[in-house]
């Protein structure tokens, strides 16, 4: 292959990389710019969040007392306490077996 073809390919590699760096930094931009946009989308579906359990904390208290008016939503309230009893029986097992775990010799 001659020198003159050689820079020919080089020069065709060159101006190419130069293209592809070009486009990469201009998606870069894009990326960073969306980013933000996702960054904030996510922080109001938190903030969402917060505001729905804040909600539901009411409601399950209102249900404690005996004064939550929307009955619709007693089976989740009864639901709810089924769980925090099932959530108590595993921290007792758990609590259970790390006291016997504990007994056991390390080897």
């Amino acid at each position: 292959m001659k020198t003159e073809e050689m820079k020919a390919i080089f020069d065709n590699i060159k101006k190419k990389a130069l293209e592809i760096s070009k486009v990469v930094g201009e998606d870069a931009v894009i990326g960073a710019q969306m980013g933000k946009h996702k960054v904030q989308e996510l922080d109001l579906e938190r903030q969402k969040l917060m505001k729905t359990m804040s909600l539901g904390t009411k409601a399950l208290s209102l249900y404690k007392k005996g004064k939550l008016v929307q009955k619709d939503l007693n089976a989740i309230c009864e639901q709810i306490i089924a769980m925090d009893k099932s959530i108590g029986k595993q921290k007792t097992a758990f609590a259970q077996q790390k006291r016997k775990l504990k007994k056991i010799p390390l080897k």
